[in-house]
């Protein structure tokens, strides 16, 4: 299946990275505070972002090296979109490979393409949400989650 990827390094360890990934507070450190996390294969995760959630079963908990996730349920009502659960069927995956600088993380979301109406928003905050609120919340413990909008750092 073909998607969005993007790489980046986190001068942290994978066991930092991967509980950024993986508990309630990374989630809501780095993403968005409004988050149910589950800690089992098959549970569901659920982040909300004011009106807009989804909602992804966990396929992969691979301590410090790949957590999965498969969209069940989203609801995206961005100014200008049509189509507000495009990511249902999408899957999410966070690679971890320890590196001398500390953490590499390629991200891949399969089925995000140029084709679905999202995705010039997304492909431009994924890369925020990953190389910039998540990368300075492990590294240095204050990430940019989603706050009741855009985050004010960000320029579209």
């Amino acid at each position: 299946m073909n998607g969005f990827r993007y790489e980046t390094k986190i001068a942290k360890s994978p066991s930092d990275v991967y509980a950024a990934l993986t508990t309630k507070p990374g989630i809501q450190g780095w993403w968005t505070p409004d988050c149910d996390v589950p800690s089992q294969i098959d549970d569901l995760l659920k982040v909300r972002f004011g009106e807009m959630f989804h909602t992804y079963k966990v396929e992969s908990l691979l301590p410090y090296e790949e957590v999965c996730w498969n969209c069940v349920e989203h609801f995206h009502n961005m100014p200008g979109l049509t189509k507000f659960d495009e990511w249902v069927g999408t899957r999410l995956s966070f690679r971890l490979k320890a590196i001398e600088e500390g953490t590499q993380l390629l991200f891949e979301h399969e089925g995000l393409t140029e084709q679905l109406e999202c995705y010039p928003h997304c492909s431009e905050r994924w890369p925020f949400f990953l190389g910039v609120s998540l990368k300075e919340y492990v590294e240095i413990g204050t990430g940019r989650p989603y706050i009741d909008q855009e985050p004010a750092e960000f320029d579209t």
